[in-house]
């Protein structure tokens, strides 16, 4: 490895093995990668994106990762975080469901460009562990690595980026380098991306090109391979109602609303063939979303209808009618608003929600679409109106949970508060809408009164901040809103 003693050697004396980092930017550009790595023997290690957030599934990895492979390449996969809009949960299980299959053959990267915690790094860094047996590798640039306190990951291995300058460097020539990273936190580092406008032979667009302080035996360490028991990282009946809370305010029609139609549209096959509209009724749609980002879609049923919902589940064997039953936080009551009260109720389901609590023989309930926004509802315990409830097959629930050796933080999201403000406009209430900018619609609780306190969250798009007021969220522009 490149020890901060030795880095002003490194950028050249000390490199092992060269090696790229791709994605779909260079496979949209037409790379070959077979004819590259034909006609580059030298290039050892292939780093390929797979994922980022909780939607974005590269398309090109898989083929990049089939060739590498058969070049006798180190092979990586990485995943770029985005701690701004997601809770660490949901993107590290996305990841796990689109790269897990091929643990114990590549190694696991986290690119760490955006704000964040490092405790979300650490729990991301630590399932992956977990999930693949392997020892996940943390990227970041010099700036980012020596902003804040990573000491809690400086164990995992370090690849860092620092770039002198944007003149192409060709065929792995590192003489216009520039100094190698200095960074905090860690001794050692095993790898340095020193440019992003790297040129081969034979490939005449720009490359990402790394440089390893470590031999091939060294690296492949770090792939490992048995899968380590995953003790409180399962399907759990806390995470699921963590991260239905973390949505409540998220109003139809809103980036965010949008952004749950989007993500189970972005599901292939869709059931039935058929893509939601932001117009249609979305409280199965929600549910479901819920289960695709958190990856238990194996425990829990996806559909956009409630009929549909209740079939899924009798094929799961996870139905249950029994008048008796009180539910659990995680359960997933139905409800048919035809219901007389009198007898079982055996009509057609119309809504959807998840269960929160049961205090006293009422439950509480977090549904999409719940007067056209994510809210609670209370309601008695198989009192009227309730069709039945899916019950999913949690890994955890009830005082086993509590009792977990490893207990899973509460997952934070793009609405998650970041600090609290006045609404400072000179004379006018503050208008709050549903997306960033003028152009949408205000909010059903805009304006807001001058002097106001409100939520700032974590989403901002550009001048644009998502604001939380009396427990609902909208877009105000920062420049009418004043920290405390």
């Amino acid at each position: 490895m490149c020890s901060m003693e030795s880095e002003r050697r490194c950028n050249v004396s000390n490199v092992l093995m060269y090696g790229i980092d791709i994605s779909n930017h260079q496979g949209r550009a037409g790379l070959d990668l077979d004819k590259l790595l034909t006609k580059h023997p030298e290039i050892k290690v292939v780093i390929i994106k797979s994922s980022e957030g909780t939607s974005f599934d590269d398309a090109y990895d898989e083929g990049f990762i089939k060739i590498a492979l058969a070049h006798g390449c180190i092979v990586g996969v990485y995943h770029f975080a985005r701690p701004d809009k997601n809770g660490w949960a949901a993107e590290a299980r996305y990841f796990m469901s689109l790269t897990k299959k091929h643990k114990g053959k590549v190694l696991y990267v986290l690119d760490w460009e955006r704000n964040g915690s490092t405790t979300w790094a650490k729990n991301f860094l630590d399932y992956v562990a977990k999930e693949t047996g392997s020892t996940p590798i943390f990227y970041s640039y010099e700036a980012r690595i020596n902003a804040q306190d990573f000491s809690a990951i400086a164990h995992y291995p370090l690849w860092a980026a620092r770039y002198r300058d944007y003149e192409i460097d060709k065929n792995f020539d590192m003489s216009s380098a520039g100094k190698a990273p200095q960074v905090k936190w860690w001794s050692k580092y095993i790898s340095w991306q020193w440019t992003s406008v790297g040129r081969l032979d034979g490939y005449g667009k720009n490359l990402d090109c790394n440089a390893y302080y470590i031999d091939a035996a060294e690296l492949k360490k770090y792939i490992g391979g048995e899968q380590k028991e995953s003790t409180g990282f399962v399907h759990s009946r806390s995470a699921i109602v963590s991260e239905a809370i973390s949505h409540i305010g998220v109003q139809e029609g809103s980036v965010l609303h949008h952004k749950i139609i989007d993500r189970y549209n972005a599901r292939k096959p869709l059931p039935r063939g058929y893509a939601v509209k932001y117009t249609d009724a979305w409280c199965a749609t929600f549910v479901s979303y819920l289960a695709i980002i958190m990856g238990y879609t194996d425990i829990i049923p996806i559909e956009c209808g409630c009929p549909q919902m209740i079939a899924l589940a009798k094929e799961m064997g996870i139905w249950v009618e029994d008048d008796g039953y009180v539910p659990k936080p995680g359960d997933i009551p139905l409800y048919d608003w035809q219901d007389s009260g009198k007898g079982d109720n055996t009509g057609t389901p119309d809504h959807i929600g998840i269960t929160e609590k049961v205090v006293n023989g009422v439950q509480t309930v977090i549904e999409g679409n719940y007067h056209d926004a994510v809210g609670r509802r209370q309601i008695a315990v198989n009192g009227r109106y309730i069709r039945g409830y899916i019950v999913p097959k949690y890994d955890t629930e009830g005082q086993q949970e509590a009792k977990a050796a490893v207990k899973e933080p509460a997952v934070d999201d793009a609405h998650t508060i970041e600090y609290y403000a006045i609404v400072n406009t000179k004379t006018d209430p503050l208008n709050v809408r549903l997306g960033p900018g003028t152009n949408y619609k205000q909010c059903s609780f805009s304006p807001i009164p001058k002097g106001a306190t409100v939520g700032v969250c974590r989403h901002k798009i550009g001048k644009w901040y998502l604001v939380k007021y009396n427990g609902k969220y909208g877009y105000a522009h920062s420049a009418y809103i004043k920290k405390i």
